[in-house]
């Protein structure tokens, strides 16, 4: 992991994305498409293990439930921030609130894609455009 000369740590450093959805089915639909599609994938359910993995491991890219069980995107967001963490987030929400989506976006996140219809079937272009184009 690279250092920032702020002392945050940088985890855009080996493409792998990290999925977190407290729905397990999806969650692991998403990581089977996502490696298939040539990316290194991880897998959480809370925000806390969200936290976690990504303060031991470095991701390019968390892929984020907007709304998880005992918490929500922009709380799991400030804790790893709080851990002096950089990472870059797309958000996936089932709601269709555009305040939502517009805070969201507002915050610096790349993107926030509803689940909804075929968001899975764009998903993989969504994340390789998130990347630069390369897994």
């Amino acid at each position: 992991m690279k250092n920032k000369s702020d002392g945050q740590k940088d985890n855009h450093s080996n493409g792998s994305v990290l999925v977190v959805d407290d729905n397990e089915n999806l969650n692991q639909l998403i990581c089977r498409m996502l490696q298939r599609e040539g990316f290194n994938t991880d897998f959480a359910h809370t925000g806390d293990e969200a936290v976690e993995k990504i303060t031991d491991s470095s991701f390019s890219l968390v892929l984020l439930d907007y709304r998880l069980r005992n918490t929500d995107a922009p709380e799991v967001i400030k804790s790893i921030e709080e851990q002096g963490i950089s990472a870059s987030y797309i958000i996936m929400t089932g709601f269709s609130n555009h305040s939502i989506t517009d805070d969201m976006r507002a915050s610096g996140v790349i993107d926030c894609i509803h689940k909804e219809g075929a968001f899975l079937d764009r998903l993989p272009d969504i994340v390789k455009n998130a990347l630069g184009n390369k897994p």
